[in-house]
């Protein structure tokens, strides 16, 4: 009878050590799916952030394709006004007085230039402000803002050198014409 009483003792304690157990599985497979659920939270939080920032660069890109736009219909104008300058410098060239009113148009002209110059230097810097804050976001597309920062600098040059090819040959075609 002792013998078996020891048993049902040890049985009993081997009951409540498996129910400790079993307890303590419970309670880790509850810790595993609260990690399971905040990772899950986590994930969404990152796919979120990923979809903003992805917005962000769409929009950017958007902005960089309109101003680009933009800077070719200033160019197609510029080209437009020089032709348009050099039919009235044409017909303007067989007086004295057309020449010094030409002169005077001229000069108000480049400056007209020299205003549209400061403007894209300002929208340039707007550009240069704004991929920056792109940068500090943690954007990852520097490939991309590159291309389209090298195609911005590349439209910059040109309009420069036309600007400055079309003022030099007015500067020469008004030397050869006025006295002195």
């Amino acid at each position: 009878l002792q013998k078996h009483f020891a048993e049902r003792e040890q049985s009993r304690e081997g009951l409540e050590k498996a129910h400790l157990d079993l307890q303590k599985h419970f309670a880790e497979r509850e810790q595993s799916r609260e990690g399971l659920e905040k990772a899950h939270l986590d994930l969404q939080k990152h796919f979120a952030e990923r979809e903003q920032s992805r917005e962000g660069l769409e929009k950017a890109h958007l902005d960089l394709q309109k101003h680009f736009a933009k800077r070719e219909e200033s160019r197609e104008g510029l080209e437009k006004a020089h032709l348009d300058l050099q039919k009235y410098f044409a017909e303007r060239e067989q007086s004295r007085e057309g020449l010094e009113k030409a002169h005077e148009d001229l000069m108000r002209w480049s400056l007209e230039l020299e205003r549209i110059g400061k403007q894209d230097k300002e929208e340039h810097l707007k550009l240069v402000q704004y991929i920056g804050i792109l940068e500090q976001q943690g954007v990852e597309s520097s490939d991309r803002i590159q291309v389209l920062t090298q195609e911005r600098d590349s439209l910059r040059d040109s309009l420069e050198r036309i600007q400055s090819k079309w003022l030099y040959r007015q500067y020469q075609r008004l030397r050869r014409i006025l006295p002195g």
